[in-house]
């Protein structure tokens, strides 16, 4: 069939509107004709996700399928799960030049004891010319690392997506993905989930230089009593000078944000998104936060979400003028009996002279509306939305909201969402002459 593009294989597994599945219900003549046919094969453009089951103890079906893998000339996504025999990798690598793959996630069980396996595997990653985007999941032998760290250099992966729970003890693996990361020169694109050795930290951070990373993920639930290994992070993120684009989750020592703070002239971060849950009670760290956030001279676009310290928005009220913030968007829960803060918050909006777009989620004190009322005349703010679930009990807040809209002499597309009082809608209609958008 020379235009096949859509298979369904029934058996074990459920086939999709988007993809095609391969299980592990047929006979070894099933994959020797399928691998001796491959060449022909039509299924681009959907992804094959291979669910093989454990076919570990299969060793000519593990050729077999890895054949079919390579000889597929049409073959641009790819999912690998499941368990295969050593014999899988080593034949994936050795035919890994002749494959098409673009973009390929691997799920491919526990590798942690078998290094040929572990670096036939890397060898078929980098010996594909087409491969654009790497997942990997799972856990793998040391080898598998080092291998990748040799052949940094020829790799022309862009997106790498790396989700590995098992490093925390293993400096050589951490070291060498930190070099295979840093030493790639087409990596645009990465994230990081899973637990790494401080040596991690510590290569990246001496290797920032060279990398050519852009957009940054960064998921840290491990960290929070490791101040070196965030010292050598903050590092890391200031020191690399593509990066545009930085996302942050998870807990982190006050060090990570006294080291971003001290370094933060350097970073050339555009976008950044911070959730932090664990900052309530740690004033130093809200304090370095929105030092960084502040000083960074290249930073548009900014979104908190979490729970921080009133210190966080008493120090971005304070150096709100020097802050080069177009986009803000912020979540915030717990301000509903903070008014120390929310007013900080409101002067911080009011006080930018570049930011242009915001967005507001959250409880808030009445402190913050009457605050960003008083202020209005001076904001820049030209798109602003707001989700407002609280005020519906909250006349005064109400007002100082629709004042605040009114006034600002800048503003020309409004969103709002939630309840209000009523005098939110008088107030507004009263003022309508001097408003610059329609409400």
């Amino acid at each position: 069939m020379t235009h096949l593009k859509d298979l369904t294989l029934k058996g074990q597994y459920h086939h999709g509107p988007t993809s095609t599945t391969v299980g592990p219900w047929y006979h070894d003549a099933f994959y020797s004709t399928a691998s001796s046919m491959a060449s022909s094969a039509k299924i681009d453009p959907l992804p094959l996700n291979i669910h093989s089951g454990d076919i570990s103890g299969r060793p000519s079906v593990s050729r077999d399928l890895a054949q079919f893998i390579c000889k597929m000339t049409h073959l641009k996504d790819l999912t690998l799960g499941g368990q295969y025999h050593d014999d899988f990798y080593s034949t994936a690598s050795s035919m890994a030049s002749s494959a098409k793959i673009k973009t390929l996630e691997i799920c491919s069980g526990d590798l942690s004891k078998r290094p040929s396996a572990s670096r036939d595997l890397a060898q078929f990653i980098y010996k594909m010319t087409h491969l654009k985007k790497l997942t990997l999941h799972d856990q793998y032998h040391d080898d598998f690392y080092s291998k990748l760290s040799s052949m940094a250099l020829t790799v022309k992966i862009e997106t790498l997506y790396i989700y590995s729970a098992d490093l925390s003890e293993r400096p050589s693996a951490s070291r060498d993905l930190a070099q295979f990361i840093c030493k790639m020169t087409h990596l645009k694109d990465l994230r990081l989930r899973g637990q790494c050795h401080d040596d991690f930290y510590s290569t990246s951070s001496s290797m920032a230089s060279s990398a050519k990373i852009e957009t940054l993920y960064i998921y840290s639930a491990d960290l929070s009593e490791r101040p070196s290994a965030l010292r050598d992070l903050a590092q890391f993120i200031c020191k690399m000078t593509h990066l545009k684009d930085l996302r942050l989750r998870g807990q982190c020592h006050d060090d990570f944000y006294s080291t971003s703070s001290s370094m933060a002239s350097s970073a050339k971060i555009e976008t950044l998104d911070i959730d932090s849950a664990d900052l309530g009670e740690r004033p130093f760290a809200s304090r370095d936060l929105a030092q960084f956030i502040c000083k960074m001279t290249h930073l548009k676009k900014l979104t908190l979400d979490g729970q921080y310290h009133d210190d966080l928005y008493s120090t971005s009220s304070s150096m709100a003028s020097s802050a080069k913030i177009e986009t803000l968007d912020i979540d915030s829960a717990d301000l509903g009996e903070r008014p120390f803060a929310s007013r900080d918050l409101a002067q911080f909006i009011c006080k930018m002279t570049h930011l242009k777009k915001l967005t507001l989620d959250g409880q808030y004190h009445d402190d913050l509306y009457s605050t960003s009322s008083s202020m209005a005349s001076s904001a820049k703010i030209e798109t602003l939305y707001i989700y407002s679930a609280d005020l519906s009990e909250r006349p005064s807040a109400s007002r100082d909201l629709a004042q605040f809209i009114c006034k600002m002499t800048h503003l020309k597309d409004l969103t709002l969402r939630g309840q209000c009082h009523d005098d939110f809608y008088s107030t507004s209609s009263s003022m309508t002459s001097s408003a610059k958008v329609l409400i």
